[in-house]
């Protein structure tokens, strides 16, 4: 498994048509099998809108050559100055945004945002824990 991700703010030298054909060529033969697409949401590189352009061009580069496509899911957000844990809430909308185009999924990163062991993470982390319960449930 690998797990790159695209910048849809330096789309102009890296346009969407680049970076699938980038995924074709680099990861052809490489005995890899599983691309786990970082979102980018928390780091700010993408918005939510972006998803689903850049989760259907990489699909389609990752089918091309075999590649089973996962998504990893940035479970934080916040801005220039600190990071903070993402709200369920919005973990959701990029799980349900992302999820017609993977075969699974990554956490990036519960133990560090959603942390039952931190006393300031605990509602965050009950949530996570909630949908997870509530998910696996259902397959």
């Amino acid at each position: 498994m690998i797990a790159p991700y695209y910048n849809a703010l330096l789309s102009g030298p890296v346009t969407l048509a680049i970076w699938a054909n980038s995924v074709r060529h680099v990861l052809k033969d490489t005995k890899i099998d599983i691309i786990a697409l970082q979102d980018s949401i928390g780091a700010g590189f993408n918005k939510l809108g972006d998803l689903d352009e850049v989760y259907v061009s990489t699909k389609k580069a990752a089918n091309e050559i075999g590649l089973i496509l996962y998504a990893v899911t940035e479970t934080f957000g916040g801005n220039e100055i600190k990071t903070l844990p993402a709200s369920q809430r919005q973990i959701n909308k990029q799980l349900f945004r992302v999820s017609p185009y993977v075969s699974g999924f990554v956490a990036f990163s519960i133990s560090h945002y959603q942390n039952g062991n931190e006393s300031n993470q605990l509602n965050g982390y009950k949530d996570y824990y909630h949908y997870y319960l509530k998910a696996s449930s259902k397959q």
